[in-house]
């Protein structure tokens, strides 16, 4: 039970990620440099966050 908590907690952050890459896509064409740096600081704490559930799951 608490792995598949874990992958649904895992594919969730996954989708964020993914929605964020498509919104930062987006903004660099319209070039809104303040949601950039804020799209690119979620999208580097969903890596991070992403590592340390990877690392949780391996120990």
């Amino acid at each position: 039970m608490k792995i598949f908590i874990v992958e649904v907690i895992v594919l969730l952050m996954l989708g964020w990620t993914m929605g964020s890459h498509v919104v930062l896509i987006c903004n660099i064409r319209k070039s809104e440099s303040v949601v950039n740096s804020i799209v690119t600081t979620i999208w580097i704490f969903n890596v991070v966050f992403l590592s340390i559930i990877g690392m949780a799951i391996l120990s």
